[in-house]
């Protein structure tokens, strides 16, 4: 296992380049599969799975055409402001 981006990515406009690579990259299909909420409501994981073909190019490899499975968990956060 293993993270391209090691500090944490921090709203929309650090997070739409990364999406746009993966997207571009894979014809994904985006599963949402659990959902784990603190006891306050301040914070969340989603577990996630994207699933789909490597049609594209992704950092420094050219398109296989063969499946792509990807299993994430990311950490939100929500305040008041």
């Amino acid at each position: 296992m293993f993270c391209l981006w090691a500090e944490p990515i921090a709203g929309a406009p650090a997070q739409k380049p990364i999406y746009r690579l993966w997207w571009d990259a894979f014809d994904l299909e985006v599963k949402g599969e659990r959902r784990h909420w603190s006891e306050d409501g301040g914070f969340m994981i989603a577990q996630t799975s994207y699933q789909g073909i490597h049609r594209g190019p992704f950092l420094n490899y050219s398109p296989t055409g063969g499946p792509s499975i990807c299993h994430s968990r990311s950490l939100h956060r929500f305040a008041m402001v």
